[in-house]
């Protein structure tokens, strides 16, 4: 509770004092350094609105919101297609982190066997195709097929055009180098 300022008022946060210790960073330590980047620690909070307390606040087994704690206790819920959709993160963060080393390039493919197999279509993979464009450029993006594994999700030529219809409002010496230029360069093909 902030008591500070002007107006009292209540806001929720994470402590990562205390947020360190959970369970689920022992598997994903990223995750830890990925949300201190996120959120404000809380010494930032007592700089910018003064006096404050602080409470924990347990979450309950049966919370039903998608934060990352949310489903401790029931972790096949990150299972379910609808959350699915919506993990992007930490894998975005990730992806934008090796996006920085200029020696680093990536290659498009396996996008289909991670996705939900049976059920995937070019706009739920978007948003994981915008993440790589943007961090790479263009430059340092090859196109590719992840054959044979591919073909349990999906048919060869049907990733292609996943690829040719997304970058299609690419200009044609981008689209050149995602789509043959960029293997020959960082492969040393002639």
């Amino acid at each position: 509770m902030c008591s500070g300022g002007a107006v009292p008022g209540v806001f929720l946060t994470n402590d990562f004092d205390v947020c360190a210790r959970f369970w689920l960073f022992d598997y994903f330590p990223d995750l830890i350094r990925i949300d201190r980047q996120i959120f404000p620690p809380i010494t930032d909070f007592k700089k910018a609105l003064g006096s404050i307390d602080t409470v924990d606040v347990p979450i309950p087994a049966d919370c039903v919101d998608g934060f990352l704690g949310a489903y401790w206790k029931r972790p096949s819920a990150y299972l379910d297609p609808l959350i699915r959709e919506g993990i992007v993160e930490p894998w975005a963060a990730r992806m934008r982190e090796l996006g920085k080393r200029e020696n680093v390039w990536c290659k498009l493919s396996g996008m289909v066997t991670e996705a939900e197999r049976s059920s995937w279509t070019p706009e739920t993979l978007r948003p994981y195709l915008e993440v790589v464009v943007e961090a790479f450029g263009v430059r340092r993006l090859m196109a590719g097929s992840d054959w044979p594994v591919c073909l349990v999700a999906s048919e060869y030529g049907r990733w292609f055009d996943v690829l040719r219809e997304y970058f299609a409002g690419f200009s044609e010496s981008e689209k050149d180098a995602v789509f043959g230029g960029n293997a020959i360069e960082v492969y040393g093909l002639e």
